[in-house]
């Protein structure tokens, strides 16, 4: 009730959208499948660090296979949990946050930090690239906040192992094809834009 009172609230001196960033898990114990105060927001907010690799050479493919079904602690359909949230509460979906480290072995935890093996700049790239491909064609999927992007343009580079995807070839050749193309990570697979989160009057 704490929370429906500060949604309103805030209703109540803003009149855009609003969100919130609740953290990734499996179902018992994830952040973002406990709440059940979704209905009051406009959109359901992910920090989407969900394991979709197993070793240290995904592919494009089984990242995406992972999406839907992956060994964490148990058999686990990432998409079939957010697709049932966003189908109890009529809300399209955010990844508040989302971000895989250049460095080998990032798709199995993509949460650990800092980069401990080889930087693996091509890693990163398969690892967006996958992602990016598999949530395209969800209508419901509003869109990614990416981790991250720094303000100093002379960040990242071929020898960093940690989020940044600035001055990193590989992950930004990826990220252009992507954005470029038929497939659209922001718009939700349509160049011409995907669901709005319209704000209240």
């Amino acid at each position: 009730q704490k929370w429906r009172a500060l949604i309103r609230d805030i209703r109540a001196a803003y009149a855009g959208p609003l969100t919130y960033a609740a953290n990734w898990g499996k179902r018992s114990d994830g952040e973002y499948y406990q709440i059940d105060w979704w209905d009051a927001l406009d959109a359901i907010g992910i920090d989407a660090y969900f394991p979709v690799a197993t070793d240290g050479n995904p592919t494009a493919a089984t990242i995406q296979s992972a999406w839907t079904s992956t060994n964490s602690g148990g058999q686990q359909s990432w998409l079939a949990d957010i697709r049932a949230l966003h189908e109890r509460f009529n809300k399209p979906v955010i990844f508040t946050e989302i971000g895989y480290l250049s460095c080998d072995r990032a798709g199995i935890k993509p949460w650990e930090y800092p980069c401990k093996k080889t930087v693996d700049l091509s890693e990163q790239a398969t690892l967006y690239e996958g992602t990016l491909q598999f949530w395209s064609d969800k209508e419901w999927m509003q869109g990614f906040l990416f981790w991250r992007w720094d303000v100093d343009p002379d960040k990242g580079g071929v020898n960093d192992g940690d989020y940044l995807v600035q001055n990193k070839p590989q992950t930004l050749k990826a990220l252009k094809k992507l954005w470029s193309g038929s497939v659209s990570a922001i718009s939700g697979g349509s160049t011409s834009g995907g669901p709005e989160v319209e704000p209240r009057p």
